[in-house]
């Protein structure tokens, strides 16, 4: 039987090989045997976020932030989630979070980037409104 490692690096490859369906097995096999762990929700988000289900999405994510709030990947895809979903105001709040983790220094880059994007979308939609 393999170990939880080797479960979460073939969930890992199925997703990233787009066979969604062994990816959730997988998964849901891992819920079960790992349940501190938030990869495996991690991983059933990102399979309904690729199929542009960020509601479903969200909720795994939000989960895997619930088992291990300092999992940086989670609280990344909840603000991207958050941002498909037009709750502006919520994924600012969310990228900000993710800068308060320990990450790598790209995705805090693109945190700050997105941030900043979101500020001008409601600066633009604000003047848009007014005009």
């Amino acid at each position: 039987m393999p170990d939880v490692e080797e479960l979460l690096h073939q969930a890992r490859k199925s997703f990233a090989e787009n066979d969604h369906g062994e990816a959730l097995r997988l998964c849901e096999h891992l819920k079960q045997i790992a349940p501190d762990r938030p990869e495996p929700h991690n991983i059933i988000g990102k399979v309904h976020y690729a199929r542009m289900d960020f509601i479903t999405a969200l909720k795994h994510f939000e989960q895997a932030q619930g088992i291990d709030p300092r999992h940086v990947n989670s609280a990344w895809n909840i603000a991207n989630a958050l941002f498909y979903l037009g709750r502006l105001g919520d994924a600012s709040a969310a990228y900000g979070r993710v800068l308060g983790l320990d990450g790598p220094a790209e995705l805090h880059m693109q945190a700050r980037t997105m941030i900043t994007h979101i500020e001008r979308m409601k600066t633009s939609r604000g003047s848009a409104a007014s005009g």
